[in-house]
């Protein structure tokens, strides 16, 4: 029986790892994994580094759950919610016909977040399933969609480390990985477990 696809999309190297990925090793199974990388992050980096270095490591985080990688070579910090993003991505999902997609939430402090969050939801507009994920400046985070990744937290807090490039940023420390998903299980009563949430755009039974 062919496997139902399940499309993450991030604007920037570790966004998905930051706020998906205790889910997506949860999901490796059930699921045809798709990465979708927006930039390539160079904003991201010192300027005698080569810009390649943070799609390797976000390329190596997409090999641990065998998910096709995808890059869209978009300008890190100037993407815009416009029709060339939007056709970008509406080629990737008729490519992969994803029965879930993961994306950026729509209130975050980082226009690229927001945009790309925008753009998505015009591209995966027939798409049943479109939840938003949670990185550290999102805004306004409304989560009805709670995986608990006990089982999973290590590995998530191994794919970001990956990273080696972004070590020095306090979002990628594991205590600030592990607190999160504490905080999310306690708040829907699994205290000592680790929980990632997601704000649910659209669910369609099918």
């Amino acid at each position: 029986m062919t496997r139902p696809a399940l499309l993450a999309i991030g604007a920037h190297p570790d966004d998905i790892e930051i706020g998906a990925f205790g889910s997506l090793l949860r999901w490796r199974d059930a699921y045809d994994m798709h990465i979708v990388l927006a930039t390539r992050g160079e904003q991201g980096i010192a300027e005698d580094n080569d810009p390649g270095v943070r799609v390797a490591e976000a390329q190596a985080a997409a090999a641990i759950i065998g998910a096709d990688f995808t890059e869209l070579q978009l300008p890190d910090g100037y993407l815009r919610d416009d029709l060339r993003t939007v056709q970008k991505l509406e080629e990737v999902i008729r490519r992969a016909r994803p029965r879930r997609v993961l994306v950026h939430h729509t209130q975050d402090v980082h226009q690229d977040h927001r945009h790309l969050a925008f753009a998505t939801l015009s591209a995966a507009r027939d798409v049943p399933e479109v939840l938003l994920y949670e990185t550290p400046g999102t805004l306004d985070f409304r989560p009805g969609w709670f995986v608990d990744i006990s089982e999973t937290v290590a590995q998530k807090v191994a794919s970001v480390r990956l990273h080696t490039s972004q070590r020095h940023r306090a979002y990628t420390a594991e205590s600030q990985l592990v607190g999160l998903a504490s905080v999310h299980a306690a708040r829907i009563g699994r205290p000592g477990c680790y929980v990632e949430a997601f704000q649910v755009h659209r669910i369609i039974e099918q």
